[in-house]
């Protein structure tokens, strides 16, 4: 978990951040802004298991040899995507065991994500299947500044979780 734009309440960290939609060439611009040179790629593989919940989701990822427990609470309403969050890393078997045993109420999907600090927020930009996003987590305040900074303004916001948009908006 970072401590990007993340509050606390009640000690639970708030996660604040910002989904938008975007395109190829947007992707390419962020890559230079961010400090992607010589070619050398950043973009690492995420694979995701998704149970949703009446008060959020659970999240099992994979990313090189580590794996991700993340339980995330209800959307909080306003402009940006706040949620209770808690992450803690657990044994990378524990992945394959819950893909071998996954029910018919979890989503299954893989992105490619480059993620990088930049003006005190985490920047990811994400492949979706073909679908390209970019998410800037931090204060509230450093998320405007950013999405300004890195002409983005003009972008969707998007409210949907990865996992809501893989199957649809079901969910």
């Amino acid at each position: 978990m970072s401590n990007f734009g993340y509050k606390t309440n009640n000690r639970v960290p708030i996660e604040i951040e910002v989904k938008l939609l975007i395109n190829k060439d947007v992707i390419k611009r962020l890559e230079k802004k961010l400090g992607c040179f010589g070619g050398i790629s950043k973009w690492k593989k995420q694979e995701n298991i998704v149970y949703r919940t009446e008060n959020g989701f659970i999240r099992f990822r994979r990313e090189d040899e580590a794996v991700t427990l993340t339980i995330k609470g209800k959307r909080l309403p306003g402009e940006y995507n706040e949620r209770s969050e808690i992450e803690r890393e657990i044994p990378i078997d524990f992945f394959d065991y819950v893909l071998k045993y996954v029910s018919n109420d979890a989503v299954v999907y893989e992105k490619q994500r480059a993620s990088y600090n930049y003006n005190g927020c985490v920047v990811c930009l994400d492949n979706l299947n073909g679908q390209y996003f970019v998410e800037i987590e931090g204060t509230r305040e450093l998320i405007d500044k950013n999405i300004v900074n890195l002409r983005l303004k003009e972008f969707p916001k998007i409210k949907k979780d990865y996992a809501q948009i893989v199957a649809g908006g079901r969910r």
